[in-house]
């Protein structure tokens, strides 16, 4: 069995691949219906695939800072520098990214 985080990649890896399937899919096929309240099926998917996206991205961009300091710091024997400052890097990738996502809406 492979170790832990090598099965948490794989998942993290199927998830998005699913997610990036679903956002591609052509939802002007399918038949448009509307509910009492107006909405329709395909927009109700099409705005949980972009609040699931904005997620993958934060959540990617965080764990990616925090444990690329955390590696860093234990090769160079300095414990809360590089968790730090790859942190705050994480951190603003994350804000830019989600600036991107909503300059392009």
């Amino acid at each position: 069995m492979p170790p832990f985080r090598h099965r948490v990649c794989n998942h993290i890896v199927i998830f998005v691949a699913f997610v990036y399937t679903v956002k591609m899919e052509n939802f002007s096929d399918q038949k448009k219906t509307s509910s009492p309240k107006g909405f329709r099926q395909s927009d109700l998917i099409k705005g949980l695939s972009l609040v699931s996206h904005m997620g993958i991205v934060v959540v990617v961009c965080l764990g990616m800072g925090f444990f690329g300091g955390r590696w860093l710091d234990t090769l160079t024997g300095t414990s809360p520098l590089f968790l730090l400052i790859f942190s705050f890097v994480g951190m603003g990738a994350a804000f830019k990214a989600l600036y991107d996502m909503a300059k392009k809406m």
